[in-house]
């Protein structure tokens, strides 16, 4: 995964609104969003070369999602950062998901990442790598990618956009995350694009998730550019009281 769109409105029915392309090597296997038994059920999709995930949400309403982020690379011990954030969908809410993912942190030498986690109520970014740094997040949108921090000044634009789109006609605001997920611009000196297309790695799928007393996930298999975001399977929410 390496861009997170989203906007944060802990006021509102929908609190959350989530546009997310993940970028990987055209050759490691992964499988589309399916629920997941548990104490507490959850919808994700599934990297099956780690048997984690890059992003989803539960029955009880918290959302996962997670980026690479600067640090230290992946080495032979360290933990799949997709699995942690399998292990945090298993929760009930946001307060449990800090404390265990504080709890897996000491105990083990992750890679770099930026993890967001959210429920209907607050939500945070939590940077670990070349510092470690948990943010909460502000009302407003957002945007997070695996070489950049939280609201970089770069992609301030995109940030612009979605406001437009939330202050004139916030109808059209799951359009206008969905068009972004699909720019090819170039952002920087790097050729970084938001939907990205190359031989070997590239933007793979892309999803859009709503938070709220229905969550859903939207998903694409293939570059938002290409292909059609498909409802996944709802499933009726337990009492999150």
């Amino acid at each position: 995964m390496c861009v997170l769109i989203f906007v944060w409105q802990p006021d509102r029915d929908v609190p959350l609104w989530l546009g997310a392309n993940r970028d990987e090597l055209r050759a490691r296997p992964w499988s589309p969003p399916r629920w997941q038994a548990g104490s507490v059920p959850y919808l994700a999709p599934r990297d099956e070369g780690a048997g984690g995930t890059w992003l989803g949400f539960n029955a009880r309403g918290l959302c996962v999602a997670i980026t690479n982020g600067r640090g230290p690379e992946p080495q032979p011990d360290s933990p799949s950062r997709g699995d942690l954030v399998r292990s945090l969908l298993g929760l009930p809410d946001g307060r449990t998901a800090a404390l265990e993912l504080d709890r897996r942190l000491r105990e083990a030498p992750f890679a770099g990442f930026h993890l967001l986690v959210a429920d209907r109520r607050e939500a945070f970014v939590h940077h670990h790598g070349d510092c470690d740094e948990r943010t909460t997040v502000t009302p407003g949108p957002h945007v997070l990618t695996n070489r950049h921090d939280l609201d970089a000044e770069l992609l301030a634009p995109v940030r612009v956009r979605v406001q437009d789109s939330l202050d004139r006609d916030p109808e059209s605001l799951p359009t206008v995350i969905v068009d972004l997920l699909r720019d090819h611009r170039s952002w920087d000196e790097t050729d970084y694009a938001i939907c990205k297309h190359g031989e070997h790695y590239g933007t793979l799928s892309s999803a859009l998730l709503t938070l709220g007393a229905s969550p859903r996930l939207e998903f694409c298999s293939g570059p938002p550019c290409q292909g059609r975001f498909e409802p996944c399977p709802s499933l009726a929410l337990g009492d999150d009281s």
